[in-house]
């Protein structure tokens, strides 16, 4: 959801952030109590979060309007666009019927070089074969998972031994 355009410093001083929060324990955000979908709320906090280090902020929600996004200081474009555009791809999205295990190669595959996604929502909204099959083949590509298909990961599953996976034990929303 984030894009640093071609601001090499910027994009190395939020690059060292979310290296320092994950070696760190992995805790991304504080979340205070709320009402309301817990993706809504996290949704909004990264956004918040964010604002400070002046990046620009993109979403997919076919919930909100533009006026909406515009309160918050974020551009809504599609799925496919955040994928291929952002340098940190963070996933809220509730798992419903329609959103079970949409996220899969095709983004994952067309995310831009050096790119990280993490996942704090839920497992099975990632078709996690893919993602690894990606992974394996782009070593450029990163990803901080605190959610998985199954938890823990079966004791063969290549995320433990990726280098270029970080996994958590389902603690980022604590």
């Amino acid at each position: 959801i984030f894009d640093f355009g071609n601001d090499a410093e910027k994009f190395a001083q939020r690059r060292q952030v979310l290296r320092n929060l994950v070696a760190g324990g992995g805790k991304l955000i504080d979340t205070a109590p709320a009402y309301g979908r817990a993706e809504d709320r996290l949704g909004r906090l990264v956004a918040e979060r964010h604002r400070p280090l002046d990046v620009k902020v993109l979403a997919y929600d076919p919930f909100i309007d533009r006026a909406e996004a515009g309160k918050l200081n974020v551009q809504l474009v599609s799925l496919e666009e955040i994928f291929a555009t952002s340098d940190v791809v963070s996933c809220h999205m509730p798992l419903t019927d329609a959103t079970q295990r949409s996220l899969g190669r095709p983004h994952f595959a067309a995310m831009k070089p050096g790119a990280t996604f993490i996942n704090t929502a839920r497992g099975l909204l990632v078709r996690e074969n893919e993602l690894i099959d990606v992974l394996k083949t782009r070593p450029d590509l990163h990803a901080v998972l605190d959610v998985m298909e199954s938890e823990p990961p079966p004791p063969e599953s290549p995320l433990f031994s990726l280098p270029n996976v970080v996994m958590t034990p389902h603690i980022a929303g604590s």
